[in-house]
């Protein structure tokens, strides 16, 4: 099997000229396969050269760039190990990180020039500082390593069972835990990718192109290595910008996107959408999250049925797809039925949903999910205990809740950690949430269970109003929480109908992959709980 590293190697002999990588970061850059091939080799050979070595492992704290890619790549062809960090995190969760993946070397981009000054005094361990994008006294300069590496392919002995990434997860559910990713593994992924992306029938050509716009530092990064693995084209940009994404799609005839869904509900619903030629365009793919049903039916609506789904996690993937052709919006019941389902599972993944004894639950019967796939992570880093815990043989217990409906389709209901239990019934929050943005006035929703002395836990959301709807119902707010709680009883049964609702006078909070905090607004809303009793 062929390791990360051999993408590039591979596609500047094929086709050299072809431009591969476009970035918009920091100014604009354009490199075709064999310059981007040779910078990845200099920054190779410099880092052995500095004196890292197979298997030490270096934190990188950069926002979307080329030069992101390039650390994968040629970490991957000396056996580094890169630990990308999460932008968004707390300078005590970055500290937290870099000691406890023992990194010995640290990347830094400039905008964390400060965050990188008061966390080196507590690095004991890092020896090699390297500032990515400009000169920072005290570092090693990145353009300055890779103008005086040698080009030549790095000597190494890699082989598909070598760890090929430290990622931490998000760390939502307490401090974050480091996934170790294999070679295996994340090819296992990439071909997972390419082989649903054939199933759904989408024509290829050889000026495809993807967009990416969401972290590099996360899961995320699957179309760059995907879409370089077939010797096409990525365009970075460094964030989410709506305008950016425009402007990118229209100049680099873009037919690829993935995204968020909170993303494309800004897509759909901007203003300055017609100004644009999209047309280029032949596929959308979301994950990260459920997409409302209502946003799905407005999105095909606008792009048409160009729109497809994965599920995975940080820990792997992909582990089912929703085609295309399974996002119909006008047919039977039984077709639509399908748009809440992240699909089945993927050519690369064997998955079952079992109850609390691990016996396999009937279709429709709710269970939590669980995956075999050679894209499964390898442990968590020096967490014994918690690997243990959600790998038992060649099983991973992702900790999701869902079912099976009887023609293999996949339905997530939501985390464990997540359900509502109300008077005994069990409440999934999605299901609340996708009812709430068929409301009008809905832009943003999240449901959670506050603390209850008659029923344990009720139902709670937290809605953020589409800008227009501001005003219009200002100092009617109690008029509007009485039409939404009757617009869910007319959906919903009743003891999943929220309790209460409040309006947010800003954006819900997300992470820096745009998922809804479920757990920050939970927190919030059970302090004020606490301190009100």
């Amino acid at each position: 099997m062929i390791v990360l590293g051999d993408i590039p190697k591979r596609w500047s002999s094929l086709t050299p000229e072809k431009i591969c990588m476009v970035c918009t970061g920091y100014g604009e850059v354009r490199l075709n396969w064999a310059a981007f091939n040779e910078r990845i080799n200099r920054l190779a050979n410099s880092l052995k050269k500095l004196g890292l070595k197979k298997g030490d492992h270096v934190a990188i704290l950069l926002e979307n760039c080329h030069r992101y890619a390039e650390i994968y790549y040629a970490m991957a062809k000396t056996g580094i190990i890169p630990v990308p960090l999460n932008l968004r995190l707390h300078p005590n969760e970055l500290q937290y990180i870099i000691q406890n993946s023992d990194a010995v070397g640290f990347i830094v981009g400039p905008e964390f020039k400060e965050v990188y000054g008061a966390l080196k005094p507590s690095l004991s361990r890092v020896k090699y500082f390297i500032s990515a994008v400009e000169r920072i006294p005290g570092m090693e300069y990145y353009e300055d390593l890779v103008e005086r590496g040698s080009p030549q392919e790095p000597k190494a002995r890699i082989h598909e069972n070598d760890t090929v990434m430290l990622m931490y997860t998000g760390g939502t559910t307490g401090m974050p835990k480091g996934a170790v990713l294999t070679h295996r593994g994340l090819m296992t992924f990439i071909t997972g990718c390419v082989l649903s992306n054939m199933r759904n029938n989408v024509p290829r050509t050889d000026d495809d192109g993807t967009l990416f716009i969401l972290p590099a530092f996360h899961i995320s990064l699957w179309p760059i290595l995907t879409f370089h693995f077939s010797g096409d084209k990525v365009v970075m940009v460094s964030k989410p910008d709506l305008k950016k994404i425009f402007e990118a799609i229209e100049k680099e005839k873009i037919t690829h996107m993935n995204a968020v869904p909170t993303v494309y509900f800004w897509l759909v619903n901007d203003p300055n959408i017609e100004k644009y030629d999209l047309s280029s365009v032949k596929a959308f793919s979301y994950a990260g999250a459920p997409m409302p049903t209502e946003i799905l039916k407005q999105c095909i609506k606008k792009f048409g049925n160009i729109f497809s789904q994965g599920y995975g996690a940080t820990e792997g993937g992909p582990w089912t797809t929703l085609y295309a052709r399974d996002h119909v919006i006008d047919g039977s019941e039984k077709e639509m039925k399908k748009l809440k389902s992240v699909g089945r599972p993927a050519m690369v993944s064997e998955i079952r949903v079992v109850d609390e004894k691990g016996h396999d639950c009937k279709p429709g019967e709710v269970g939590e999910i669980i995956v075999r796939s050679k894209s499964t992570m390898k442990e968590y880093w020096k967490d014994p205990e918690k690997t243990a815990k959600v790998k038992k043989g060649d099983w991973y217990y992702t900790g999701d809740i869902g079912s099976f409906d009887e023609d293999g389709f996949l339905y997530l209901a939501d985390r464990a950690s997540d359900m509502i239990k109300s008077g005994g019934e069990k409440v999934y929050p999605f299901e609340v949430e996708d009812v709430l943005y068929r409301h009008p006035a809905v832009s943003e929703a999240i449901v959670i269970g506050i603390p209850d002395l008659e029923w344990g836990e009720k139902v709670h959301a937290v809605i953020y109003l589409k800008p227009d709807h501001f005003e219009k119902y200002r100092g009617k707010e109690r008029s509007l929480k009485s039409e939404m709680t009757d617009f869910c009883r007319q959906n919903l049964t009743h003891y999943k109908c929220p309790k209460g609702i409040d309006f947010s006078p800003d954006p819900l909070p997300k992470t820096a992959v745009g998922k809804m905090l479920r757990k920050e607004v939970r927190e919030k809303y059970r302090e004020i709980y606490r301190t009100s009793k």
